[in-house]
């Protein structure tokens, strides 16, 4: 079977999964092009992958007010490609992912991926576009699902909808091999783009007084917002990392001994599947969707409110409870292991583009789920 993915030139967590369903055990049984599609340049890591996997691929880059011209390219050359099945994972290309299965007569599914409480303007239409367009559409949790419905209306089709969370490739991504023992000050990080729905600076005000050092993974628009407050604080122990590699960031994450994800929107975060996936004991803001990811039985993560009072405690509670770090970090370890890993999510895809084949001409009634 050959299976076209479209997705986003840059990198980010959307690049993990994608990598994920590609890499895992089973997955060489069929054949995969990717099509990456976005006004950012083409990360190197999307070359290494499809050089390691020899993955064929084509970049398109559309240009403000012309994004036609991107969205024909695009379309020409998956039809050029003559694939199954279309997986779209971007939502400013189901236009021409649309355009193209219709052409070749093939389905199309599409994957929701950004947050609903951060959706832009023009995602939102991506969304409802899906929602009309697709044979299917794969969101992460049933937290996600229900929003959706509730915002879509009644253009939501719930008969088109599949729950399918992210995994992650635990081979890559596992804990330390050998005996990690703490030395204060204990590593703090957490690794995400600089941006509105993010609360790097939170961290940065958490962490005062308390015996860890903190570092910071990723770029974007607030990242020098986020670095002046840190230069404003005496003797702090913030390290600013920038774009880690995707190669090296399973060693970034064993290199931590706490991890912090403070946040105001997540779909499925991939670094919290990869911080569980390295053992790490975590703290995340208690918001929708959070307890889908981390459970409440057995616990493996603080989930706390975003305050500084909050985080401040929690981090603090961490670091002066050696025995609670070794508790959480297990059960995470654990809990990534009998749900998010890769060929769990492998399945549910392969599954699903199964089941699409054999039923894109089904016609179903649209359900508002609730």
């Amino acid at each position: 079977m050959k299976i076209v993915n479209v997705h986003f030139t840059g990198f980010g967590g959307l690049a993990d999964v994608v990598h994920g369903i590609v890499a895992a055990p089973g997955a060489e049984a069929h054949q995969w092009v990717m099509a990456y599609y976005g006004v950012v340049p083409l990360d190197p890591s999307h070359l290494a992958f499809c050089a390691q996997m020899r993955c064929k691929y084509a970049v398109f880059r559309p240009k403000r007010r012309r994004p036609w011209i991107a969205w024909l390219r695009l379309s020409r050359w998956i039809v050029s490609e003559h694939p199954d099945i279309i997986i779209c994972h971007s939502s400013t290309a189901i236009i021409p992912s649309f355009l193209a299965a219709r052409l070749i007569n093939i389905p199309i599914i599409t994957v929701e991926h950004t947050p609903n409480d951060s959706k832009s303007f023009t995602e939102w239409i991506g969304s409802f576009l899906g929602m009309i367009l697709a044979n299917r559409v794969v969101v992460l949790t049933d937290v996600y699902r229900k929003r959706l419905a509730s915002i879509l209306g009644p253009v939501y089709n719930g008969c088109k909808v599949r729950i399918i969370p992210n995994g992650i490739d635990l081979r890559i991504h596992h804990p330390s091999i050998l005996p990690h023992f703490a030395s204060f000050p204990l590593r703090a990080g957490m690794a995400a783009r600089f941006s509105s729905t993010k609360l790097q600076h939170l961290l940065v005000d958490a962490v005062d007084g308390v015996s860890v050092s903190l570092d910071l993974a990723g770029d974007g628009d607030t990242l020098h917002l986020v670095m002046a407050k840190a230069a404003s604080k005496a003797n702090s122990q913030i390290r600013f990392n920038r774009l880690v590699p995707a190669a090296k960031m399973p060693d970034w994450f064993r290199g931590l001994d706490i991890y912090l994800h403070a946040s105001e929107g997540e779909t499925f975060s991939m670094s919290l599947l990869q911080a569980m996936a390295a053992g790490l004991p975590i703290i995340a803001s208690d918001i929708s969707g959070m307890e889908e990811i981390l459970g409440a039985d057995p616990l493996c993560a603080l989930l706390v409110p975003n305050t500084l009072n909050a985080w401040h405690l929690a981090i603090s509670t961490l670091v002066h409870d050696s025995d609670l770090r070794l508790r959480l970090g297990l059960a995470a370890r654990k809990r990534a292991e009998s749900l998010f890993s890769s060929e769990k999510m492998f399945s549910s895809y392969l599954t699903t583009v199964r089941d699409t084949l054999l039923n894109r001409r089904e016609i179903c009634t649209a359900v508002k789920s609730t």
